[in-house]
């Protein structure tokens, strides 16, 4: 409870189990793209609370905890509530007051200021970097021979970097090879890739886009559907799009028409009015000054 507030935020519910404590916090919904996020923020907790026996192998998103009013039969004990309270928290809450950012060393003093860099963007790029190794096997069909040590040491080594389990980002290594189309034994991915948990605990490498780009022979056309394995070029023209759409979007008004169809829409409420006041299509055409087969097609 002395942490309540300062290292970490008061939970919604505590519960005794009978075995040791759930500590749950309620959080609003969240689309899927917070799932690194939510990995940062369940990792500062457990880093906070370890001292205390907090259990690695309880952070992964899917977990089935015991009811409160029901039984423990191991302990043979009540699962009952410690602590409780009735506020919801939002993840980028807990975000901003709790988890810290992490500052990039630098020797020299002059020259461009320390990079500060919080701890979901680091959990967001490795995020990123496991789904475009995924999106490069879907877009090869998973025919990917020729690649298959590198595509499988890279997936081993970012999945590690993002949820900090060796054991659990070998087995995911394997569910991607045996999707190849020709996949590589067992004990081959497990060899091969064997070096990724030592760069993951030496945080030994700092692939840039161009590295990988190169290393994995990923064309333009590919990069069109990654989300941060891109080059320059690649950079330059979503940067253009992006303004392409933006300009497009200023020309239209709060209702998304161009200053065309709204005077458009304009012109059919007023012969609309001049219509239910009984005018002809011959006077309406007349008083706005415009063609008859103008009016009569708009009415």
């Amino acid at each position: 409870k002395d942490f309540y507030g300062t290292k970490i935020p008061q939970p919604n519910f505590l519960i005794d189990s009978g075995r040791g404590l759930y500590y749950v916090l309620l959080i609003e919904p969240v689309p899927s793209m917070a799932m690194p996020l939510w990995y940062a923020v369940q990792r500062y907790l457990y880093n906070e609370l370890k001292e205390f026996g907090a259990d690695a192998n309880a952070l992964d998103p899917t977990r089935v905890l015991r009811v409160v009013g029901t039984v423990n039969s191991k302990s043979n004990s009540n699962v009952e509530m410690l602590d409780m309270n009735n506020y919801q928290y939002t993840l980028r809450e807990i975000q901003e007051e709790y988890l810290p950012e992490i500052s990039e060393k630098r020797e020299k003093k002059k020259g461009r200021p320390k990079k500060v860099v919080s701890l979901f963007n680091e959990y967001s790029l490795y995020h990123a970097r496991i789904l475009d190794i995924i999106k490069i096997c879907e877009l090869r069909n998973y025919d990917v021979k020729g690649h298959r040590e590198l595509i499988l040491f890279l997936y081993r080594y970012f999945t590690c970097c993002f949820i900090q389990d060796p054991e659990e980002a070998l087995q995911k290594a394997l569910e991607l090879n045996s999707m190849f189309k020709e996949p590589l034994t067992e004990r081959e991915v497990i060899t091969d890739t064997k070096s990724a948990e030592k760069a993951y605990i030496d945080k030994k490498y700092k692939y840039t886009n161009a590295k990988l780009i190169k290393i994995l022979d990923i064309t333009l056309e590919e990069q069109m559907y990654l989300k941060t394995i891109i080059s320059g070029k690649e950079k330059y023209r979503r940067s253009a799009e992006e303004q392409k759409a933006k300009k497009k979007a200023s020309r239209r008004n709060e209702k998304g028409l161009t200053k065309k169809q709204q005077e458009l829409e304009d012109l059919k409420i007023k012969i609309n009015k001049l219509k239910n006041k009984g005018n002809s299509v011959r006077e309406i055409a007349k008083i706005l000054g415009i063609s008859k087969s103008k009016v009569g097609r708009l009415i």
